[in-house]
């Protein structure tokens, strides 16, 4: 999937239980994952419309395994809940101050 499927998909009913499992089975160890910074970054070239890399999902019995990038679904995710912000010119640009283009 690529990035804004997979927050479209990640936010919509569409799973019915919406349960993302970014499992260990598949994805490196999360408590080793990326560092605020790292995370700040990838939402920044998101922002930026410079991310393509594809989210790799395998869905089974109503839960969506994340096979590769559960870490940056999780910067995005954390940015969309006002967790991160994207530093700028001195300051830190958070979701909620990010006005949507026509």
């Amino acid at each position: 999937m690529k990035m804004a499927e997979m927050m479209a998909w990640f936010n919509s009913n569409l799973l019915g239980t919406k349960l993302v499992v970014p499992t260990n089975l598949y994805q490196r160890d999360k408590s080793k994952g990326w560092t605020k910074i790292q995370q700040q970054e990838y939402v920044r070239t998101v922002m930026e419309g410079q991310a393509s890399t594809p989210f790799v999902v395998n869905i089974k019995r109503g839960t969506a395994r994340v096979m590769d990038g559960a870490h940056r679904l999780e910067a995005l995710d954390l940015f969309k809940k006002n967790k991160i912000g994207i530093p700028s010119c001195g300051v830190v640009i958070y979701h909620n101050q990010v006005v949507p283009r026509n």
